[in-house]
């Protein structure tokens, strides 16, 4: 039998491989979710030995803010850093600029810091780079730099650096059009820089990998409730490092982080060019040789009313007039045998209640919740919906839909609550709160980014109860696959 120490690295591994299964987007939401499995174990020893097999530039990153007070550099708020293996101990990761730990947004007193060499190179390359990224990226970007001592014998002159960008992007004034206009796009940029620094003699060899994850609409509007393209993984391959040999005359250190510099933004540039030409190029000729014309809806004709059941087909032999506001029209055979068909396709009954109804879900192209206004055959109306074939008294609004479903899943906590939180998710990001917004809960494209660098789903951060949450996955998911299935 195994001891202690083998079953923990047995859990480790195991853990490390699922979460190499993951999304890179969802790798830190999944890495939470796993140390939370392993509560009752070594939660940090099983964390070292993922890290060992997950590589830190892997995940998304969380951007943390420094509370202490030498970090405002002629700013009125706190410097962000980012949070790393390269500068993590225990719960506490170190800022590069003040130099000290940070623990659940408090600074705290603790030891090992960066001093020497090494703290001087790392405040002057934080200082430069921290101005490149503003300049490249934007102001919401974020670069921080950190040196760590790799060789005991050359302690003040060879060292380990890491230089980390991320940059969080939005654009809504983007004016070019076609499938793929940058309007409405989002997403997040990681570039990772790591290597070994000898400044005696001005050499280094870097390694660089990327992270991408960016959400591009398909359609020329802005809409956020149309199709988007999701972009998202990593890549580290020996075709993206960059090296410096000696050379007779050793630079400053002004003009070693310069040269590290240039060959950064070189390295960049030439990730973004083949990014753009091969797979952003490939994914739009696919998406152009896939797309088909929409399907056009088929009118059906107005259905008779009875006591029990609105809009129920009742057959009979003899001619059948339909009154329509102040004109009449006679059915034919035709009319009659489409009726029929609908009629058994879809069996519609009148509902005792609202938690009885059904409502599939329908095509991004298709208007949602559109009811018309009908008559049966004594001329008392009711309303009719063309796309779903559902037959009601009193026309449904788009939110009240919402709520019926909601109220039908008898969900621990009320459902008004998770209403009112959907309701203000979907105005604050400008969608209609309709049936087709709430069914998209679950998609790709409804994935929060939160300020610590997590990612969550839509889904999860309305409704945090584990238990109602599945119960409206588990709807929507049936939902979906009942309209694929027709």
């Amino acid at each position: 039998m195994c001891d202690f120490s083998d079953k923990k690295a047995n859990v480790a591994s195991a853990a490390a491989s699922l979460l190499a299964h993951y999304p890179p987007r969802r790798g830190r939401c999944t890495l939470d979710g796993i140390l939370e499995l392993c509560k009752w174990r070594d939660s940090e020893a099983v964390l070292d030995i993922i890290n060992e097999e997950i590589s830190p530039t892997e995940t998304s990153w969380p951007v943390i803010m420094c509370p202490s007070s030498t970090t405002q550099l002629q700013s009125s708020t706190h410097h962000r850093f980012i949070a790393s293996e390269y500068n993590r101990v225990a719960d506490s990761y170190r800022c590069p600029v003040c130099n000290e730990y940070v623990c659940n947004n408090e600074v705290i007193d603790m030891l090992p810091k960066t001093t020497g060499v090494l703290r001087q190179v790392e405040s002057s390359a934080n200082s430069t780079f921290g101005e490149y990224a503003h300049k490249y990226y934007g102001k919401d970007c974020t670069a921080s730099v950190y040196t760590w001592e790799c060789d005991p014998e050359n302690r003040n002159t060879v060292m380990g650096l890491a230089l980390m960008i991320k940059n969080r992007y939005k654009t809504t004034d983007d004016t070019s059009s076609g499938d793929f206009s940058k309007q409405g796009a989002r997403g997040v940029w990681q570039s990772a820089h790591v290597g070994v620094v000898d400044i005696s003699t001005g050499t280094y060899h870097f390694q660089s990998s990327f992270y991408l994850d960016i959400a591009l609409p398909l359609c020329s509007a802005e809409t956020m409730a149309g199709p988007r393209a999701r972009f998202n993984g990593n890549v580290a391959s020996t075709m993206f490092c960059f090296e410096r040999h000696a050379t007779v005359t050793p630079l400053k250190l002004d003009d070693l982080i310069a040269s590290i510099g240039e060959q950064v933004q070189s390295t960049e540039n030439s990730f973004r060019s083949r990014l753009v030409e091969i797979y952003f190029g490939k994914a739009e000729s696919v998406a152009h040789g896939i797309r088909t014309a929409p399907q056009t809806a088929v009118s059906i004709s107005p259905q008779n009313k009875s006591e029990e059941h609105p809009g129920r087909f009742q057959p009979s032999e003899t001619p059948l007039v339909s009154t329509i506001d102040s004109g009449r029209r006679h059915k034919t055979d035709s009319d009659l045998n489409t009726q029929r068909q609908l009629d058994q396709v879809c069996n519609l009954s009148k509902p005792k209640d609202k938690s009885e109804l059904y409502y599939p879900l329908q095509d991004e192209d298709v208007q949602v919740d559109e009811w018309i206004k009908v008559y049966d055959d004594q001329g008392n109306p009711y309303y009719y919906n063309e796309e779903t074939g559902e037959t009601l008294w009193n026309k449904p609004s788009n939110e009240t839909i919402v709520l019926g479903i909601l109220q039908s899943l008898n969900l621990a906590n009320p459902p008004e609550k998770y209403y009112r939180k959907m309701r203000k998710y979907f105005r604050h990001y400008g969608m209609p709160f309709n049936l087709s917004a709430f069914l998209s809960l679950i998609n790709d494209d409804q994935i929060l980014e939160l300020d610590d660098g997590s990612t969550v789903t839509a889904l999860e951060y309305l409704v945090p109860v584990y238990g109602d949450r599945r119960k409206i996955h588990v709807y929507i998911s049936q939902t979906q696959q009942n309209s694929l299935s027709k």
